[in-house]
């Protein structure tokens, strides 16, 4: 083989594998949120709930999703494109809403740019466990432009997409 061959193919390898590793690295976190997921529980406290001083907390699981609000368990789909989305379905499975954006991984977090209907940021702590994520973050729920309102949502996972 001559000596620029073997320069070549140097090059051509090296290339390969900056490529292949670039693209193949990927945290251990992202790579056990990808897929498909059920809300199974939640819990928000509403600091300066309607801009007073009041607190309001309300807890949420399964049940009162179908008894109280009419829905099924909200399912949130993480692509391994970076892309997401939510969807929200009546009983009837009609679907209410389906919010979609793209979602990233940083350190132990994970941060959803939401894009449709509005655009809105959220950033969660991630805990695993075994089929199930506990998210927990600071966002506005009561929609009075500041995100005190504190929210720990638990999600089981249903399937890989």
């Amino acid at each position: 083989m001559t000596r620029l061959n073997l320069t070549s193919l140097c090059v051509i390898t090296a290339s390969f594998l900056i490529l292949f590793w670039g693209c193949s690295r990927r945290s251990k976190l992202e790579e056990s949120l990808v897929g498909r997921w059920q809300s199974i529980g939640m819990h928000v406290t509403i600091h300066t709930f309607a801009n007073t001083d009041s607190t309001v907390i309300m807890d949420f699981d399964e049940e009162d999703l179908r008894t109280r609000f009419k829905l099924k368990p909200m399912i949130t789909v993480l692509n391994d494109d970076g892309t997401y989305f939510l969807e929200y379905r009546a009983q009837n499975d009609s679907l209410v809403a389906r919010p979609t954006g793209e979602w990233s991984v940083k350190d132990d977090s994970i941060r959803f740019h939401q894009l449709t209907p509005t655009e809105y940021l959220y950033s969660y702590h991630v805990t695993m466990m075994p089929d199930k994520a506990e998210f927990r973050g600071m966002m506005d729920y009561d929609g009075d432009g500041k995100s005190d309102d504190e929210m720990i949502a638990l999600s089981r996972k249903i399937g890989a997409h």
